[in-house]
């Protein structure tokens, strides 16, 4: 069984952790893609900047459906899909219970796509550092496809704001402290378009409901020995404390039980709190954008027994307008 587009709709977070990749290229196309040749199809400019466009949104977000791209880009990728895909520029897969290429056939399947070799040498010309990128890197479970798919949403909308400018994004990135190594889902640095000394950084978790008091909870517990209780944090962000990121939480749905389990969790784990602390819904996302969507935070007070007392509040989210 495949996951088919029109059943699922931009619920990403349905997608079971069971389900498996089917690659159009298995093993992506290095030996069928000349570097020279890229390099001398964009100097001839018949590679365009609208294709150099696509791929350098491909290198941000990892994973993104075809109406993701079109989001994301401004362009009608249904007209570049093909083309690209045959000139090694993407790759692509789906994601079924079983491995078998003939569920690539599968009518409205939900394509999801990726840089190939094609794409990474246009972007290395372009001058891009693509030095990490590693194609085996992109063989990974659905459960971290579903996540990076809800990422990709989150950025798109990010990139709507007509406050601020993305100025750095990555996924999955590393924050390390000793021998330690802590990871987040996404880390976004932010620039005011009116004042470019004005930069927002945050890292963010995609957030699975029920799932709050395992994973997260050890992460955040990391960052917090990152960012707060030792000076590893400087190592990452050399211009002082003001400058450590924020925290973004995208949780699947915004309900009395995920809103109380995310409270708890932030505010018991960490000193994360007030301005410092962002909780959104993606069904509110995809209701009425990042732009009009509901944000909430915590505030945290120390009873005479010192226990920690966590209270949730809305708050106004001024940048993604």
């Amino acid at each position: 069984m495949t996951v088919i587009k029109t059943a699922i709709g931009n619920n990403f977070m349905s997608i079971t952790s069971d389900y498996m990749q089917q690659w159009a290229q298995p093993k992506f196309s290095m030996a069928q893609v000349s570097r020279q040749g890229v390099a001398m199809g964009r100097s001839e400019r018949t590679i365009t900047d609208d294709v150099v466009r696509i791929v350098a949104f491909l290198k941000d977000v990892k994973f993104a459906t075809a109406a993701q791209i079109s989001a994301g880009t401004g362009l009608d990728f249904a007209k570049f899909a093909s083309p690209m895909e045959n000139q090694h520029f993407v790759n692509s897969f789906v994601l079924t219970d079983i491995q078998d290429p003939a569920e690539l056939r599968v009518p409205d399947a939900l394509k999801i796509y990726t840089l190939d070799f094609a794409g990474v040498y246009l972007l290395s010309i372009e001058g891009y550092d693509m030095t990490t990128w590693r194609w085996t890197d992109l063989m990974v479970s659905s459960t971290v496809v579903k996540k990076a798919l809800v990422q990709t949403e989150v950025y798109v909308e990010m990139s709507k704001s007509t406050v601020v400018d993305i100025r750095n994004y990555q996924q999955f990135r590393e924050f390390r402290i000793g021998a330690s190594t802590n990871d987040v889902d996404f880390f976004v640095s932010l620039v005011s378009r009116r004042n470019s000394e004005n930069v927002f950084n945050y890292v963010g978790f995609v957030v699975e409901a029920g799932n709050e008091d395992l994973s997260l909870r050890d992460k955040l517990a990391n960052l917090e020995d990152v960012f707060h209780n030792t000076n590893a944090g400087l190592k990452y962000f050399p211009n002082g404390e003001a400058s450590f990121p924020r925290l973004l939480l995208v949780i699947e749905k915004v309900s009395e039980r995920n809103l109380n389990a995310i409270k708890n969790v932030v505010g018991q784990v960490t000193t994360w709190a007030g301005a410092d602390v962002a909780i959104v819904g993606l069904d509110d996302i995809h209701a009425h954008g990042m732009a009009g969507a509901s944000f909430y935070s915590i505030g945290v007070n120390i009873a005479e027994d010192g226990k920690r007392i966590v209270k949730l509040g809305q708050i106004n989210m001024p940048l993604f307008k």
